[in-house]
């Protein structure tokens, strides 16, 4: 399919709505509002397409799924250790829920450690919603990094089982090198913004300071004419090996890999 930098947002932006909306939900309200994101997901070309190329053969999900519902929170997903697999068990997994009138929260149940429905909802926005949502969104990111500046070139999107690869379709101007470079630093500056946000919020003051001082050496780092690439790698390493252990800030997680393929998109 082709696709340019403003038609990638407007995808971006609506699919981020709807995953945040399905993840807060009501758990009255959260089988419907999953229904809209996973509706969304099938009519996306450049979603769906991304998923069905992770395809791989799940044996026996039906019934893991009925007995995770039947099992009072003793029971939940295997979810593996591929992130690929991940997004392919889950996208077949919220389809059997909703096309068998499952209700979400009794997949929740086991995370949330209550019995409370809002809270076993919850529960299930945060630790399958959520991982859905951030391997998509990951992939998103990585196609804007490669688009560049140019907001209205068309671009050639092309999903296969070793990777996407994104090329400059016919007749459209090419963007430079040092342009892209840019813009790929003036995207690291935007997430490690955002990262910083979120590492405000932890409470321990020892990993709070740990996490801003790494997020600094980078942001400081690549403004330099000739950057330490030993230097950058270190931080980030430091980030990631801080930010696994914080396991209430999924977020975080997510924010620093996004953050590990930009910098692995500018300088590896």
């Amino acid at each position: 399919m082709e696709i340019n930098k403003k038609e990638l947002k407007k995808i971006s932006v609506k699919f981020n709505r709807l995953a945040s909306d399905a993840i807060n939900a009501d758990y009255r309200e959260q089988n419907d509002i999953l229904k809209e994101l996973i509706n969304y997901v099938d009519e996306t070309d450049l979603i769906i397409n991304y998923i069905q190329n992770l395809k791989y053969d799940i044996v026996g999900l039906d019934d893991e799924i009925n007995e995770i519902a039947n099992s009072y929170g003793k029971k939940r997903l295997d979810l593996g250790s591929d992130s690929g697999k991940r997004l392919y068990l889950l996208y077949n997994a919220f389809k059997y829920i909703l096309d068998n009138e499952i209700e979400t929260f009794y997949l929740g149940w086991n995370y949330s450690g209550g019995t409370h429905y809002q809270d076993m909802a919850k529960a299930f926005g945060n630790e399958l919603i959520y991982k859905f949502y951030s391997i998509i969104q990951l992939y998103l990111t990585e196609i804007s990094i490669e688009m560049g500046y140019d907001e209205d070139s068309k671009y050639k999107i092309i999903a296969n089982g070793s990777g996407t690869q994104i090329i400059l379709a016919e007749g459209n101007s090419v963007v430079d090198a040092t342009q892209n470079n840019n813009f790929d630093i003036d995207i690291l500056n935007e997430k490690l913004e955002e990262l910083k946000q979120l590492i405000y919020t932890i409470e321990d003051v020892e990993q709070k300071d740990a996490l801003i001082g790494n997020v600094n050496i980078i942001s400081e780092e690549v403004k330099k004419p000739k950057r330490d690439i030993s230097v950058l790698k270190n931080a980030f390493n430091n980030l990631k090996f801080i930010g696994n252990g914080i396991s209430k800030l999924p977020d975080l997680v997510a924010g620093i890999a996004i953050i590990g393929k930009i910098l692995e998109h500018l300088f590896c």
